[in-house]
């Protein structure tokens, strides 16, 4: 996260504090969105999945998002990532959003070396990697199980990292507990808006860019070749069909790969772990 940028959004909430104009009205004079002080509710995004994070929301925002992405992630106290809202206003962020990282490893990917692969779901800092599955609160590092028709590759790591989040992300979904609301909220604040950061182009332009095609041309690509991983690709459009019926969306993030060292490091120690991901979830 760049040193200034920070500094300059505290500097602006001194000035508005010090101005006699209302906060809301300072705002609106300087041309800056109006929004609720402090973490609000967003709720569901308009349309889902597309790639995060959406031009028309943050093409104006002070915060420069689309050039700095690190601002666009804010650490709450329970240690959980949450969308920082447009306003540019450093303490306000989306109290109903949760974001995921995940990552898939794959030692010797694309040669007959390739006899294994990991995954890691990343939740939040300094959270446990667990191990059984019994934890809500907790990282997920786990392998990929073996299977007779299709090798193990980073991708299809990747995909099996994105479908566990989504499938873990369901207890946030009905219960909340991703943020301490206080007097903020009337019940536990639902997820309402799921984001999935990863570093893997394949899995962000794959799920928003290419999907419908695909499957509207037989799942086969442009060239004429069938689409590999097509029941993982059919899995994750399935469960982000799901979350849009509940009204929950699901926005896919492509990163640097240095802003998801976290779950690149889950899935490199999921290499040699005995939780395995399954039809079912984890064992």
């Amino acid at each position: 996260m760049s040193g200034s940028r920070p500094s300059q959004l505290l500097q602006r909430e001194r000035e508005y504090a010090e101005d006699p104009r209302p906060a809301k009205q300072a705002r609106r004079e300087e041309g800056q969105m109006e929004v609720s002080q402090g973490p609000h509710k967003a709720g569901m995004p308009s349309s889902t999945p597309r790639s995060f994070p959406d031009a028309d929301e943050y093409i104006n925002s002070p915060i420069k998002a689309l050039t700095n992405p690190s601002m666009l992630e804010v650490v709450n106290e329970l240690g959980f990532h949450q969308v920082r809202c447009p306003s540019g206003v450093i303490s306000e962020f989306h109290l109903d959003s949760l974001i995921i990282a995940v990552d898939g490893a794959c030692p010797g990917n694309g040669s007959p070396k390739a006899t294994r692969s990991g995954g890691g779901i990343y939740f939040g800092d300094g959270m446990p990697t667990n191990t059984t599955c019994c934890d809500y609160k907790s990282n997920l590092a786990f392998s990929v199980p073996d299977h007779p028709k299709y090798p193990h590759t980073s991708q299809r790591a990747e995909l099996h990292a994105a479908i566990g989040a989504l499938i873990k992300a369901r207890f946030y979904v009905k219960h909340g507990r991703q943020y301490r609301c206080g007097d903020k909220c009337a019940k536990p604040c639902a997820v309402k808006h799921i984001v999935l950061k990863t570093d893997s182009a394949y899995l962000v332009d794959g799920i928003t860019r290419h999907i419908q095609s695909w499957r509207y041309n037989g799942w086969r690509k442009s060239n004429g070749k069938e689409v590999r991983n097509r029941w993982l690709w059919a899995w994750l459009e399935g469960l982000v069909e799901e979350y849009k019926a509940e009204g929950v969306g699901v926005d896919f993030w492509k990163v640097p790969r240095e802003l998801n060292r976290e779950a690149d490091k889950l899935a490199n120690i999921g290499l040699g772990m005995g939780l395995t991901r399954t039809m079912k979830g984890f064992k």
